[in-house]
């Protein structure tokens, strides 16, 4: 019988989202990177806890806002969620978060739009979040097999670098 110790191994080796580890940040080369890898190491532990609680706040408050400011509340947990994937995406280049962080900023978008229309669709919105979830997963999972990493990069493929421009 399996543990589940050896499950989530087994699952985090092919996609960081699941791992302890994540690949290396970049080199700090601008004063905000320094900043950025700090809230990275301090809410990396607690996010999917974090991330949950908000969720759950975002759709209780959705339920008690009327007809298109619904959308609001779910937005801005969009904008979030969206943006720490993006940040961390842009420090150590996690192949799930190019797709989470670009999939949940554009939610976020069109969760916005929606608001702005009147229009309730927050069952539709939480359906596209766990999709655009699934769909990161199944990236980096892909990225990981092929590249032998969880960073995206475009060397992690084993291509060379690309030419330096003559000049």
């Amino acid at each position: 019988m399996t543990s589940s110790n050896s499950i989530r191994d087994a699952v985090a080796d092919c996609c960081s989202a699941f791992a302890s580890t994540r690949p290396a940040s970049l080199p700090q080369t601008r004063a905000w990177h320094r900043y950025a890898d700090r809230v990275l190491a301090a809410t990396r532990p607690s996010l999917v806890p974090l991330l949950i609680g908000l969720g759950v706040l975002a759709s209780l408050l959705s339920k008690a806002l009327p007809g298109g400011l619904a959308m609001v509340p779910l937005a801005a947990f969009f904008f979030v969620a969206g943006g720490w994937c993006l940040l961390n995406f842009a420090r150590s280049r996690e192949a799930h978060c190019v797709v989470d962080g670009f999939g949940w900023i554009g939610l976020a978008v069109v969760s916005l739009a929606a608001a702005v229309a009147g229009l309730d669709a927050a069952t539709a919105a939480w359906i596209a979040f766990v999709v655009i979830l699934v769909v990161a997963i199944l990236f980096e999972t892909s990225w990981a097999s092929t590249a032998g990493t969880t960073a995206f990069t475009r060397t992690s493929s084993g291509g060379d670098d690309p030419p330096a421009p003559r000049g």
